[in-house]
C-alpha cells in the first residue's frame, strides 16, 4: 500500500501527507466508518494470477494506471461519488482520533 500511495503522490505531483496508523487502532465507534471497499470488492487482491503471468500477462506501469484513473475520475460528473474509501470528513475524524490517542 505504501508503494502505491507514494507512486500516486509522485505521479500526480500531489502534496499529500500520509499518516501511518497502527494495526491495532480501532476507534470505539468503528461501526460508523465504512470499509475501504464495498463487500463485492473484498477478495480482489487475493486472486492468484500466476497462470496468467506464466502465459504472458504483462502489467502496465503503475504510473500509467494512476494517470488513467485520475483522467477517468476527472471526466466523471462532479456529483458522482466514489464507492470505496472514506469520505473526507470521516478521514479527518479518524485522523483526529488517531493523533489524540497516540499523543
Amino acid at each position: 500500500m505504501g508503494e502505491f500511495l507514494e507512486e500516486s503522490k509522485a505521479t500526480t505531483a500531489s502534496d499529500a501527507r500520509f499518516t501511518w496508523v497502527g494495526d491495532t487502532f480501532v476507534p470505539e465507534d468503528a461501526a460508523n466508518f465504512q470499509p475501504w471497499a464495498p463487500d463485492e470488492y473484498i477478495g480482489f487482491s487475493t486472486v492468484n494470477c500466476r497462470k496468467a503471468i506464466a502465459a504472458g500477462l504483462a502489467f502496465h506501469p503503475l504510473s500509467n494506471t494512476i494517470r488513467d484513473t485520475l483522467t477517468w475520475k476527472n471526466a466523471s460528473p462532479a456529483s458522482s461519488e466514489m464507492r470505496s474509501g472514506l469520505k473526507p470528513e470521516q478521514e479527518k475524524e479518524l485522523l483526529t482520533k488517531w493523533h489524540h490517542q497516540s499523543s
